[in-house]
């Protein structure tokens, strides 16, 4: 290994991808061929080979994603989409949804970058496109139909803004074996790159937005540029140098209650009460319409956990 990485290092973009290839051929047809692999059956085989990949793959990060990746392509797309912020559902054609349902998955977005195996960046895109489509299924009083979701995933792209997109998706592209990037997985992959291109060259001229005018769309983007870069002096880092390894990503299903449970920790994260702790000689006659704003806030926050859980949830008598 040691050997193959210092050989490695010394050959450009195609073939290093190519001798990456010949050497997980090579290496998996060995390892599936010893007394551990050959009388298993294929699911521990299958793991067996995905493990192969992710730890060589993990060993010669530092190499490939500089090698593959393009530091200043991925300052111009992300800065590119911060100027996008101001797009809402109704300027992609797509009905309102409450935007903290799709939380969870922008944050699955986001920790792509945090990855260093294509199978475990591949595992956070295919969550995020999960959710979207769950949230999709659950909005009973919209109608949502298979063209709508790449419009949405769209929008989860554009406020997710993750860092390095444009390496990422070479380094998945280019370093994942081509016989193990299928199915589900492909599909999922395909969309995203779709929804990556669109943002990447988004204009006036060839996103046909609705509802909004050229000099809106130049106006919009102007100002959300301005708060980008005064938010973001300097450009994201390139290479691994400041990434974090994250535990191994959990995969999502569709009847995988945690994912509810996920999305209601986001949510509620961010909600604090500021009559939780009070008792009814503490309330003021003033205070009483905040208190009424507070107790709809909470319902519409268990209407929302009911549609994740699919569950009923009643809200507390307002007389308690």
């Amino acid at each position: 290994m040691r050997a193959f990485e210092r050989n490695i290092s010394t050959l450009d973009k195609r073939e290093s991808v190519k001798r990456l290839h010949k050497f997980l051929e090579e290496t998996e047809a060995k390892l599936m061929a010893t007394p551990s692999y050959a009388a298993e059956n294929e699911v521990f085989k299958e793991n067996g080979r995905e493990g192969l990949e992710k730890f060589v793959t993990i060993r010669l990060y530092h190499i490939l994603f500089t090698r593959l990746g393009d530091e200043v392509e991925d300052t111009r797309v992300q800065r590119h989409i911060a100027s996008l912020q101001w797009i809402k559902f109704k300027h992609l054609g797509v009905d309102d949804v409450q935007e903290d349902m799709f939380e969870l998955a922008m944050e699955q977005l986001r920790q792509m970058d945090s990855y260093k195996s294509p199978r475990d960046k591949l595992i956070v895109i295919m969550n995020t496109c999960r959710i979207v489509q769950r949230v999709c299924q659950q909005q009973v009083n919209r109608q949502f139909s298979a063209d709508d979701f790449l419009p949405l995933l769209i929008f989860v792209l554009i406020k997710a803004n993750p860092p390095h997109l444009h390496s990422n998706t070479e380094f998945i592209t280019e370093v994942r074996h081509p016989s193990r990037l299928r199915g589900e997985e492909a599909y999922f992959f395909t969309t995203l790159s779709s929804a990556i291109a669109w943002v990447s060259n988004a204009s006036f001229t060839n996103c046909k937005l609705k509802d909004v005018t050229e000099e809106e769309y130049a106006k919009n983007c102007e100002e959300q540029l301005e708060i980008w870069d005064a938010t973001n002096p300097e450009s994201p880092t390139g290479g691994d140098g400041e990434r974090r390894e994250l535990s191994p990503p959990r995969i999502l299903t569709d009847s995988d209650r945690d994912m509810a449970i996920d999305s209601m920790k986001i949510l509620l994260s961010r909600v604090t009460y500021q009559f939780e702790n009070k008792n009814h000689a503490d309330l003021r006659v003033s205070e009483v319409g905040l208190l009424l704003d507070e107790y709809q806030l909470m319902c519409q926050h268990l209407r929302r956990m009911e549609a994740l859980i699919g569950t009923t949830l009643a809200p507390p008598p307002a007389d308690q």
